[in-house]
């Protein structure tokens, strides 16, 4: 069975990353910068269910005079704005953060910055996904992955992390 899933996700997420980052994604992604716009250092954090972007604040307090932070709200998990009722694909959802990677880095103040991507629980499949698209494009953005909650005490290879997402 932990083979079987190990597999089935990598085979998963290669086919998903073979696609191209488009435009065409569901509604915004909910974007809360805080800290230091000074910084050429950038924490991007995203949560995992059931949380949202105040997942992250006791953090975001004490890191924001050193780093510029941004947490997101991830589609659907604002009580005040559903989307679609019953979700967005994971692919559509991961491409809506690479797309606002990219549009952070864009920002000719940022060009030069080290971006590292925090992620908790489900955020943290999500996380490596956009890192994975960013990739495929040949975009080289992300200088550290910071993943949270998941499968405490496996070897950090690929194929263990990716069956550990499944056994958090």
């Amino acid at each position: 069975l932990r083979k079987w899933f190990s597999t089935s996700l990598y085979e998963w997420v290669e086919q998903f990353v073979s696609n191209r980052v488009t435009s065409n994604i569901p509604p915004t992604l909910e974007t809360y910068k805080y800290g230091n716009e000074q910084s050429d250092e950038i924490l991007f954090f995203i949560h995992g269910f059931p949380d949202n972007h105040t997942l992250w604040h006791a953090q975001i307090e004490y890191l924001k005079h050193d780093f510029l932070c941004y947490a997101v709200t991830l589609p659907n998990y604002n009580p005040k704005h559903i989307g679609h009722p019953y979700g967005y694909d994971w692919h559509l959802v991961a491409k809506l953060i690479a797309n606002k990677l990219i549009e952070i880095k864009r920002d000719r103040r940022r060009r030069n910055c080290n971006v590292t991507l925090i992620m908790h629980d489900f955020g943290t499949i999500y996380g490596y996904m956009a890192y994975r698209i960013l990739q495929s494009n040949d975009i080289d953005m992300i200088q550290n992955l910071v993943f949270i909650d998941v499968g405490d005490g496996l070897d950090s290879s690929i194929n263990h992390w990716q069956t550990a997402c499944f056994l958090f």
